[in-house]
């Protein structure tokens, strides 16, 4: 059955139950909003129509929950860790050949207080090799919903509501940005980064950076 949705002075829809149910879930929808399908005399509050959508034992039953009616599978939570653990690991591959040569640099100067050539071309290596693979980490991202890390461990980032490739302003800035600067406030940025840790427990999987972005990680 085909519902709409009032929600801000807009009529939204036509939606499935079972989208109605994932978009409560996510905070889109609230149970007093009203819903009205063909049938029905008057507009209802989404509670009445479907018993309190937003209780875990009726949305968990929800395919959109999982899998935003798309027949995606949700990314295991060993795969998301792995994925980061490698994205970290080719920013420190970009720093090896530099490295390499600051360090022989080093050791073929005379006079260590000041750089010579070698030591500046490694450095400024490095700083190419790390830029080089942030543009293209943030194309990649932008493209297909992956890093190079969740490419390895095949799965990317999707709108949690109906499974779709993110935005710029949700994938990179609410997933991204937004997570990292709040992450740099002093004491109040530890407790953040733990929590949204702690996040990937939930039922759904989903970090505070993926509540706050409206995404989900899935299968790709």
């Amino acid at each position: 059955m085909q519902y709409y949705v009032g929600k801000n002075g807009q009529q939204l829809g036509p939606l499935g139950g079972e989208q109605i149910k994932a978009r409560v879930a996510a905070g889109e929808f609230n149970t007093s909003d009203l819903i009205w399908s063909e049938g029905m005399t008057a507009w209802e509050p989404i509670s009445t129509i479907f018993n309190n959508p937003y209780m875990p034992s009726a949305v968990l039953g929800a395919s959109p929950y999982l899998a935003a009616l798309q027949g995606q599978r949700l990314a295991g939570r060993g795969e998301r860790l792995a994925a980061v653990i490698l994205n970290q690991l080719f920013t420190l591959l970009t720093m090896v050949p530099g490295g390499i040569l600051v360090w022989l640099g080093f050791n073929a100067s005379v006079n260590t207080d000041n750089l010579n050539g070698m030591q500046i071309a490694g450095i400024g290596l490095s700083g190419l090799l790390m830029i080089g693979l942030l543009i293209y980490q943030l194309t990649l991202y932008l493209k297909t919903g992956q890093t190079l890390g969740k490419k390895f461990m095949g799965v990317k980032v999707v709108t949690f509501t109906d499974g779709s490739l993110p935005g710029f302003g949700s994938i990179i800035g609410l997933r991204e940005i937004l997570p990292y600067i709040i992450a740099l406030v002093p004491l109040l940025g530890a407790i953040f980064s733990i929590v949204d840790i702690c996040f990937i427990f939930r039922e759904d999987q989903r970090c505070i950076h993926d509540l706050m972005a409206n995404t989900k990680v899935v299968v790709a």
